[in-house]
């Protein structure tokens, strides 16, 4: 099995990284397409409890440094079937 396969990866993704010449490998290993609020939760589970407030919310400057992801192509909002 070509070792993308395994990987969860939309065609457009990968046709990026591909044309940049990166090994198949390597994208394998290590890329995977994201959607919905996957991103926050890559990006933002390991960050200290002292990045909440008391209500568990983020605190303003998190929400101000990542509010990029919101407006980015990384992001596509339909749900990817992964196997």
């Amino acid at each position: 099995m070509n070792p993308i396969e395994r990987n969860c990866l939309e065609n457009q993704h990968l046709e990026e990284w591909l044309a940049s010449a990166v090994d198949p490998e390597i994208i394998a290993l290590n890329v995977v397409s994201l959607s919905g609020t996957e991103a926050y939760e890559y990006l933002l589970y390991a960050l200290p409890q002292t990045a909440r407030r008391n209500d568990l919310r983020l605190r303003d400057g998190y929400l101000r440094r990542y509010a990029h992801i919101n407006s980015g192509m990384a992001l596509r909002y339909r749900q990817i079937q992964c196997s």
